[in-house]
């Protein structure tokens, strides 16, 4: 596709090459016979037309919304029902724009819109052309509109965190007094205190020599031992008794 303000020059492009002109001769030719200085530029009558490649005559130019393409002959007819009925970007604007013909249709009547000509295909694709440049305006203002804030460094939040945990573990380990002192310093004594509160006699203490009295065990029905400590009967009397046998 070459797209200019002027008309084709004949010494430029190869057979089957498209010439847009948008200036003030607007026109569509293509690139026919022969390769570059050798060809003739012929002009596109529009989608109503059924324009052959120069190479290859089974495909035709066709213009689609926003760009031409050539198709197979084989779909041609698909895409012209499709134009016609609205059911396609292309025919959909030349119906909003009122280019269409009514026609009957089983006892009623349709409107269909008309394929149009190399003029209406220039302005077709000339709108979309300013569509497209007006989203890629809009999308790149949003994107500065939603563009976050620098982030502060998690490297500096994490140290910030552990400072004042440290703080904290500072002040609760510190011994009774100032909070200024040193991990290693010892609390300073205050001059109100008495050597006496400091270190007292239990009291439990006593000066008694005399050794705690020991109480002697129980006796759980003659089942002591030697030793004073109480064992339940051994296993067999109640083996024995068991089994005992009535005579």
């Amino acid at each position: 596709m070459l797209y200019s303000d002027r008309d084709p020059i004949s010494a430029v492009g190869h057979p089957g090459d498209v010439w847009v002109s948008k200036g003030a001769d607007k026109g569509v030719w293509v690139k026919t016979g022969g390769f570059a200085g050798n060809g003739q530029w012929e002009t596109w009558g529009g989608n109503e037309t059924q324009f052959q490649h120069p190479t290859f005559p089974d495909y035709v130019l066709w213009f689609q919304h926003e760009r031409w393409v050539w198709v197979h002959l084989n779909s041609l007819e698909g895409r012209r029902a499709r134009w016609r009925r609205g059911k396609n970007l292309g025919g959909a604007w030349m119906m909003e724009r009122g280019r269409f013909v009514e026609e009957s249709c089983r006892q009623r009547r349709v409107q269909r819109a008309v394929l149009g000509t190399a003029l209406d295909a220039i302005e077709q694709w000339s709108e979309s052309q300013q569509e497209k440049a007006q989203k890629r305006e809009l999308s790149d203002d949003s994107e500065l509109e939603a563009t976050p804030p620098p982030k502060r460094s998690r490297v500096d939040d994490t140290a910030a965190a552990s400072v004042g945990r440290v703080a904290a573990s500072v002040d609760v380990l510190l011994p009774t007094g100032t909070p200024s002192q040193g991990l290693g310093e010892p609390p300073t004594p205050s001059s109100s205190t008495n050597l006496n509160d400091v270190i007292s006699t239990p009291a439990e203490f006593t000066s008694d020599p005399s050794p705690p009295s020991i109480s002697p065990p129980e006796d759980h029905g003659g089942m002591n031992n030697d030793h004073g400590r109480s064992e339940p009967p051994p296993p067999y009397v109640a083996i024995q008794s068991h089994f005992q046998r009535d005579d």
